[in-house]
């Protein structure tokens, strides 16, 4: 009911229990004379949800000796609609109702009064009741409705803040946010999942990324779902530009493969106490060397003599992972006491199977020369890594052809149970080979690495002119796009490609991308 506005009872015009409002009267005079009690004595609703109906009743009782009546009401807040029966008379003793009813739009409490007007046999009484009230509830608010990242150069990412916070006084849910639309825009919520209970006045931020897949202008919208019972979802419109990059198209023709030859001294720790390792990884290491589609031999050797074990002479491209892996264990089989004398083993193993390693034609003879020595003990070999390294290369023509490898404790302080391995760490920085770690509990990795030092990057992957933008990268042989079958390795910036993917020699390789910018901030 407005404000300014008043209920009358038209008693003399024999009107009903509820008078319509008829506006502003002179107020006769007031007579102070007459008995009456409210209970209670306020309109008072309590703690209401938001959303949520409410209704609070008093009773007006008549305590004098004679009758009265309800001629009018005002209240001074629209927020409560009031109803009492008007014009009818109370009897002394009797009571009549007056009800409000409240649905609380926002979370602010609820505050004012109600003024009756009671007319008796000898005027009027003007009774003020307080209305009181307190709205509870949750109010969800996103910073922004639009937010526009504006221009963004393909392989660049822009981000913006946004900030959902509760501006209610009960604690909010947030069920969800979710992005729809165009890819190309991402979401970072952070760690915690959802839901999430802010607290009255909390505060949460995230971040809203785009990266462009493509030029022209994207669009997208982000959807906050809550328990805010008048806005349970809430949407910020997202929109970006994507702006052109650098292309680039790294051709080859592809090379011819080369062959790998290799030589393993161990000791008998590959039987004992790093036996799981070393058996569990070795598939691994053969998988990765067939991958390539090239020719290898590859020979195990514990005797301090050089010379090979076992029935095999060594391990080639038409074992399967599983038996080269069994031809390999039965090599090293009989190792046992220590061999700690494992740079002059590898000198005796090459001059004990040049005919396999260097002498069966030139491919062989020109093969790159592998070299590992495992173990767990210090290298006691006579001399320094540089002599035994320029022995090993006077087999070849190409001193590059030769490349020293180890898993040993590492150097200078060794590691947990092993001894430092330094002559070899030496070697291995001599020749560009790798030096890993004996006391790594997993050897997996460690036979993926030596494979692929076995063959060289040239071998098994391409080495791009410049640093892609990821999602850019895009690979065709012959013209003819490949979907899949490679992999991109940013450390190195290199393609590289599954054994069954590799690209034929003399095929026309491209791998075309937009260049990862240094992007503005």
């Amino acid at each position: 009911m407005p404000m300014s506005r008043w209920v009358w009872a038209l008693a003399a015009l024999g009107c009903g229990e509820e008078a319509a409002d008829s506006g502003p009267a002179d107020e006769p005079e007031v007579i102070l004379d007459m008995d009456w009690t409210l209970e209670p004595t306020e309109l008072t609703f309590g703690e209401v949800a938001l959303g949520a109906p409410a209704t609070t009743e008093l009773s007006l009782t008549n305590t004098g000796e004679s009758d009265f009546s309800i001629f009018g009401f005002q209240s001074d807040t629209s927020l409560v609609a009031v109803s009492a029966t008007t014009g009818a008379p109370v009897a002394p003793g009797e009571s009549t109702p007056i009800t409000a009813d409240w649905t609380p739009l926002t979370d602010d409490n609820l505050r004012g009064t109600l003024t009756l007007l009671l007319s008796g046999s000898e005027g009027l009484i003007s009774v003020p009741v307080e209305i009181r009230g307190t709205a509870a509830g949750p109010v969800a608010n996103l910073s922004v409705d639009t937010e526009d990242l504006g221009s963004v150069i393909l392989g660049c990412t822009r981000s913006a803040t946004v900030r959902v916070a509760n501006d209610g006084n009960a604690p909010l849910q947030v069920e969800s946010l979710a992005l729809d639309g165009s890819v190309g825009f991402s979401l970072d919520t952070g760690s915690e999942p959802f839901p999430w209970a802010l607290a009255a006045d909390e505060v949460r931020t995230f971040t809203v990324s785009f990266s462009p897949y493509d030029q022209g202008d994207i669009l997208a919208s982000l959807t906050l779902v809550s328990d805010d019972p008048f806005n349970p979802e809430l949407a910020v419109q997202l929109a970006a530009q994507g702006a052109a990059g650098t292309e680039v198209r790294d051709t080859w023709d592809v090379p011819p493969g080369e062959n790998v030859t290799g030589l393993f001294a161990v000791n008998e720790v590959v039987n004992s106490t790093y036996r799981d390792r070393f058996q569990e990884a070795l598939p691994v290491f053969f998988e990765t060397l067939r991958a390539a589609g090239v020719p290898f031999r590859v020979s195990f050797i514990h005797s301090q003599t050089g010379v090979v074990d076992g029935s095999e002479l060594y391990i080639d491209e038409t074992e399967d992972p599983e038996d080269a892996t069994e031809i390999a264990i039965a090599m090293v089989a009989a190792a046992a006491g220590d061999n700690d004398y494992l740079l002059n083993t590898l000198e005796l193993a090459i001059g004990q199977n040049t005919e396999w390693l260097l002498d069966d034609d030139e491919n062989w003879e020109t093969s790159k020369l592998n070299l590992v020595g495992i173990n767990m003990d210090q290298e006691q070999s006579s001399g320094n890594a540089t002599l035994y390294v320029s022995h090993y290369q006077a087999y070849k023509e190409d001193p590059a052809d030769i490349a020293v490898h180890a898993i040993g404790g590492d150097s200078p302080g060794g590691c947990p149970g092993a001894e430092a391995f330094t002559p070899f760490s030496d070697a291995a920085a001599a020749t560009g080979g790798v030096f890993l770690s004996i006391c790594e509990a997993d050897w997996t990795t460690h036979m993926e690495t030596l494979a692929l030092a076995f063959l060289g990057e040239g071998q098994v992957s391409f080495a791009l002119s410049e640093v892609p933008a990821e999602w850019s990268i895009e690979v065709y042989v012959d013209g003819g796009p490949e979907l899949t079958g490679w992999t991109y390795n940013a450390d190195s910036n290199r393609v590289s490609f599954d054994e069954d993917a590799y690209p034929n020699e003399g095929s026309e390789l491209r791998i075309q991308y937009y260049v990862d910018e240094e992007c503005p901030e």
